[in-house]
């Protein structure tokens, strides 16, 4: 009320909007990341997706898409449990997330299903040889609680814009199918 304010009044508006302001930034940041991995997750990957064909499009940028599934994961979960399944899916991020440049985007899309979105590549040479890194990398053993070992293959898809497609979900399509035939 107008005229009737005091220190512990305007100290209790204060940390009000203090509190507010903090679950408003983790509400942004839920909305946009996995909360297993802490990866980008499918909405934010879209969103990052559409800037890059937006640059390439006004400034001839290229961009490369890839597609990631870790083959043999249900087994993993069957065998072990849920959270050996979780173990493998943040070790297998962190990898993925090491092998790419600090401007390119890892995204979790969903159960074992990862994205990369390697912005500004001249050619596919250098996505496939970001690929193969990958591939190195996650093919390498997982340890486990009591010192077991176990290993996912990765299967990869990549497209490029604009030679796959002029559309993010042209391009998401074109990785998909290569993931599916490798």
């Amino acid at each position: 009320i107008k005229g009737h304010t005091d220190a512990e009044l305007m100290r209790r508006a204060l940390q009000h909007g203090i509190e507010r302001k903090h679950q408003e930034r983790k509400l942004a940041y839920l909305a946009h990341h996995d909360p297993l991995t802490q990866l980008a997750n499918r909405a934010a990957f879209g969103e990052q997706l559409e800037t890059c064909v937006q640059a390439g499009r006004s400034g001839g940028a290229r961009c490369a898409v890839m597609f990631l599934d870790l083959d043999g994961f249900k087994a993993i979960n069957d065998t072990h449990g849920h959270e050996a399944g979780d173990t493998v899916l943040c070790e297998i991020a962190r990898r993925i997330q090491a092998s790419v440049r600090e401007e390119d985007l890892v995204a979790r899309l969903g159960g074992d299903e990862f994205g990369v979105l390697l912005a500004e590549v001249a050619d596919a040479a250098i996505a496939a040889r970001v690929a193969q890194r990958i591939l190195d990398i996650t093919g390498m053993p997982v340890l486990l609680r009591d010192e077991l070992e176990v290993c996912v293959r990765t299967s990869v898809g990549i497209a490029l814009y604009p030679e796959s497609g002029q559309l993010p979900d042209a391009l998401l399509r074109a990785a998909d199918s290569a993931m599916y035939a490798a």
